[in-house]
């Protein structure tokens, strides 16, 4: 990052503030632009701009970009799988953590 030779190069980003409403979140990241509304996560969670259905549980996971999780979904790696790839159903699991990749749809009522 100091390399006057190999500059990196970013955009400045101006999204919207979080809002959270009614919603329980424990040792999480929450990126800018996320509306959170009658829901819990855990963990690790971070996504701009993501949409979290009602009592809709995140636990240990990370949700990219512009993904969309249905209502009443559980993102807890029931299996305690610690590698896996499930691109087809908008996910993947590494090191135990699941990956929401950018814009999956997470139907309501998943258990993953």
């Amino acid at each position: 990052f100091y390399d006057g030779d190999s500059p990196v190069y970013t955009l400045p980003r101006h999204p919207p503030p979080t809002l959270i409403t009614d919603a329980v979140i424990t040792d999480c990241v929450i990126g800018d632009g996320c509306i959170l509304n009658s829901g819990s996560a855990e963990g690790k969670g971070m996504g701009i701009p993501i949409g979290i259905g009602e009592r809709s549980y995140i636990r240990k996971a990370i949700v990219d970009k512009s993904a969309r999780i249905g209502k009443h979904v559980m993102i807890i790696n029931k299996d305690n799988v610690q590698e896996g790839n499930k691109e087809a159903y908008g996910y993947i699991i590494t090191e135990g953590i699941v990956v929401i990749i950018r814009s999956a749809v997470i139907p309501d009522g998943s258990i993953i």
